[in-house]
């Protein structure tokens, strides 16, 4: 597309392409236009909600962009929140989920109070941050660490390991990345270079 500056993230809802670079966000539309909508750099992710509104992860705060007549207008969307985010998602309660870029999980129950916002340091309990990827599989929320797989448990308030997904992929070495295909398929990349799909 030729742009000058490095991008972060590109995303597509409604037939145009946002993308979230060094300089600010820009829209692509579909009649190939750009147009600049945030001077505010690193935009990692954007996620439209249940409720229409659309959200931005970038390194600082996280964003909402309301489309007015002519235009989009930016806000912060979760008062007092300053994270370096890489990835976020909303699960089937209208929670979000944060994903820090290379430390630990956030889980955002509610956008005045910080009270409402929850930090997982490790999926296992341990004192040390681990980097924790989030996405979707099958309609929940998906997360892991380098050696397995979990779920959140909303009905105990807690995260579990998801032992039937675990079970697919015992006797590999590390899982580096993880990304949900449009077809539903698990791709899960591992640190010794393999990819495997799963599915269950």
């Amino acid at each position: 597309l030729g742009l000058k500056q490095k991008v972060w993230s590109i995303s597509e809802i409604d037939g145009n392409l946002f993308i979230g670079g060094n300089s600010g966000t820009m829209i692509y539309d579909n009649f190939g236009k750009f147009t600049k909508i945030s001077d505010v750099g690193g935009g990692t992710d954007i996620l439209r909600l249940r409720n229409g509104d659309l959200v931005q992860a970038t390194f600082a705060p996280i964003y909402s962009f309301k489309r007015n007549s002519s235009s989009w207008e930016q806000e912060i969307y979760i008062k007092n929140f300053y994270v370096p985010a890489l990835n976020l998602l909303e699960d089937h309660l209208g929670n979000l989920w944060v994903e820090h870029i290379d430390q630990g999980l956030y889980h955002v129950s509610g956008r005045e109070q910080t009270d409402e916002i929850r930090f997982y340091r490790s999926l296992e309990g341990n004192s040390t941050p681990e980097k924790i990827h989030v996405n979707e599989f099958q309609g929940r929320i998906l997360f892991s660490n380098d050696k397995q797989f979990y779920v959140y448990d909303d009905i105990n308030d807690k995260i579990i390991p998801y032992r039937k997904l675990n079970d697919c992929v015992v006797g590999y070495p590390d899982i580096h990345n993880v990304v949900t295909a449009s077809d539903g398929t698990l791709w899960v990349e591992f640190a010794d270079g393999r990819v495997v799909s799963v599915e269950i």
